[in-house]
């Protein structure tokens, strides 16, 4: 399996751990930032911990040095079925034509330059750099102005109120004029619910993204080194083995989690995750200069962190089966992160930062489940 897929998988393990689920069916309860950005307004939440300068201890307390649950050996409490002999259905194993080009039109937007383009009227699915000040009968308001800093925006994408958005099409760049919109009756914001505002709005300009050619010349020069293809011909085979490879891990996947027998899962690995979820939070509240109760009360209607930990025991148990599974499997196959999977799987220059703040063995338990994953595909 080669970087590229495997650097997504481990960027959303990363991000999401246990925050994705944690946010499930909370609302912020006060304090929403007033924009024409969304009818929803959007937390200021961080995506990541990662940018904190918190302690790593927590993330790698419980775990061995290769990623492991220390004192756990989970085939003692797991019994796996016979993976290795899983009889694969046809359509998960055939990759057709359609799905390499889209993989690889993915992988070349990656190499894409942007343009700004004035020279024409803005249309129905333009991305735009505008700039904005709203007021409501006349009166500015907080929140409201781009304050000439300028805001890319996607019509039709981009979750602005009303129709905002699409007011811009027809107009050129350089163009200022009144956008004409209500606030939503529950926006959140007692000042701005169900008021009609103006904004005034300056079009900037409309980015278009060139997206390079494919050619044995650019897969040679971008491709080589990390994947060793040369030519189109070699790219379309590899990228797709490694979508093949990628469909049979989670086919299989998926049926190790139906079939596996469990007779027990280790309260160590149930206390990991929930001090995983508690310091996610803690390092939240922290980067928002609030304290926790505060910030958990503001961002997520809850009261305290244990009514937090209450709200997602269920997803939490899951997080501890679907590790103790992984381990197993892990074991079975004899997986051990080595320097250069770390460097493979959260970029050669970029995981020692990362390693500052989660430690090493949380690094190992990402690489090792990653790796585990990607033997499925391949039967090893």
């Amino acid at each position: 399996m080669q970087n590229y897929i495997g650097k997504k998988w481990l960027a959303l393990l990363l991000a999401a751990a246990v925050s994705g689920a944690a946010l499930a069916g909370c609302a912020r309860k006060e304090g929403k930032p007033s924009s024409a950005m969304s009818s929803q307004a959007e937390n200021s939440i961080p995506a990541s911990s990662q940018e904190s300068g918190g302690s790593d201890s927590s993330y790698s307390a419980g775990l061995t040095a290769e990623g492991y649950f220390q004192g756990v050996t989970a085939l003692d409490y797991v019994t796996l079925p016979d993976y290795r002999n899983m009889e694969i259905p046809e359509n998960i194993s055939t990759v057709s034509p359609a799905d390499v080009e889209q993989e690889l039109n993915g992988r070349l937007e990656q190499y894409g330059t942007t343009e700004q383009v004035t020279d024409r009227a803005v249309e129905s699915d333009d991305t735009v750099n505008i700039d904005y000040v709203g007021t409501i009968d006349g009166v500015e308001f907080q929140g409201g102005n781009t304050m000439g800093s300028g805001a890319t925006v996607t019509i039709g994408v981009t979750n602005y109120i009303d129709d905002f958005l699409e007011q811009l099409v027809g107009h050129m760049p350089g163009d200022t004029f009144d956008v004409n919109v209500t606030f939503p009756e529950d926006y959140g914001e007692e000042s701005l619910n169900g008021k009609d505002a103006v904004f005034a709005t300056t079009i900037n300009y409309i980015q278009v993204t060139k997206t390079p050619e494919l050619t044995d010349a650019f897969v040679a020069e971008h491709w080589k080194e990390s994947d060793g293809w040369s030519t189109v011909a070699e790219a379309k085979q590899g990228v797709e083995e490694e979508l093949r490879e990628t469909a049979v891990s989670e086919y299989l996947w998926q049926e190790i989690q139906t079939q596996a027998k469990i007779s027990e899962v280790p309260e160590v690995i149930v206390t990991y995750y929930t001090e995983y979820l508690k310091n996610y939070y803690t390092e939240l509240a922290a980067q928002n200069n609030t304290e926790l109760d505060e910030f958990l009360s503001q961002y997520l209607n809850l009261e305290s962190m244990d009514e937090l930990l209450e709200k997602n025991k269920s997803q939490l148990e899951s997080n501890a089966r679907g590790s103790l599974i992984l381990q197993a499997l892990s074991e079975d196959m004899d997986v051990r992160p080595t320097e250069e999977d770390l460097k493979r799987y959260f970029g050669e220059n970029d995981y020692a930062e990362i390693e500052t703040h989660y430690g090493r063995p949380y690094l190992c338990l990402a690489a090792r489940e990653a790796l585990a994953k990607e033997k499925l595909g391949s039967r090893q």
